[in-house]
């Protein structure tokens, strides 16, 4: 089989952007959003998403914003809704999530735990569920989902966000192989910090700073930055890209 041969995005597919009101979600869905794939937006802050929607449709982009909680089945049903207004879902991109505080293990409370793993991890089960039957009947599909350096490298206080990044890397794995066969990617994404709106709800600009410091590139990404490489999963450049965990960390992790 010649390149050639091999199945490009169909027409009349959207995308479908978690996490999509501010910050790596918001940048993604303004990288990718182009008047022949418009983007269907999901956020608890329904408000945010539709700001981003709004930036979208100024461009001549389709774009719809749904207010979602993305750990619950009867919220990811937003996503039936969004096929009736756009098309098919043929791109997902999990980007919602939260951060937790620096807590030590013996300090971590059960309902913490469950609830770091159920926005991180969980939301990225129930999307990806409802993505892949869709996919596998258009054989073409993207998939790209957000975990963090912190799954591979770790870091005092941060067990449960680090094993709910870790757990989307398994995830990742298993479901690429799962649809290796029907021109469905499933890869993941390891950003290290990102100067996001979540970031600096927890983070002063001088501990901001002061972590791009310790970076060998000097300073933290951009979210820009981390839009560009999703925007190179989820194309057609990336054909034969699955299973894959993708650092996003100026070389101050690689992964062998």
């Amino acid at each position: 089989m010649s390149l050639a041969n091999v199945p490009r995005r169909p027409a009349g597919v959207c995308a479908l952007v978690t996490g999509a009101a501010s910050g790596i979600g918001r940048s993604v869905a303004l990288r990718i959003g182009a008047p022949d794939l418009p983007l269907a937006l999901l956020d608890l802050d329904g408000e945010g998403a539709r700001r981003t929607a709004s930036e979208l449709q100024v461009r001549g982009v389709r774009a719809e914003a749904y207010a979602a909680d993305v750990c619950r089945e009867e919220d990811v049903a937003a996503y039936r809704h969004a096929e009736q207004a756009l098309g098919p879902v043929g791109i997902l991109i999990n980007v919602a999530g939260i951060q937790s505080d620096s807590t030590p293990v013996r300090d971590l409370s059960f309902d913490e735990w469950r609830r770091v793993l159920r926005i991180n991890l969980t939301s990225v089960f129930l999307c990806c569920r409802a993505a892949v039957p869709g996919m596998l009947r258009l054989g073409w599909g993207r998939i790209v989902s957000t975990s963090s350096i912190l799954a591979m490298r770790g870091r005092a206080g941060t067990s449960a966000y680090a094993a709910s990044k870790a757990g989307i890397i398994g995830f990742t794995r298993s479901l690429a192989m799962e649809v290796a066969g029907h021109n469905v990617t499933v890869n993941a994404i390891l950003p290290s910090m990102v100067d996001t709106p979540l970031v600096r709800r927890n983070t002063t600009e001088e501990q901001i700073k002061d972590r791009g410091r310790q970076l060998e590139i000097g300073r933290v990404a951009e979210p820009e930055e981390v839009a560009g490489v999703v925007a190179f999963l989820a194309s057609d450049d990336a054909t034969y890209v699955s299973g894959h965990g993708l650092a996003i960390s100026g070389a101050s992790y690689i992964l062998a």
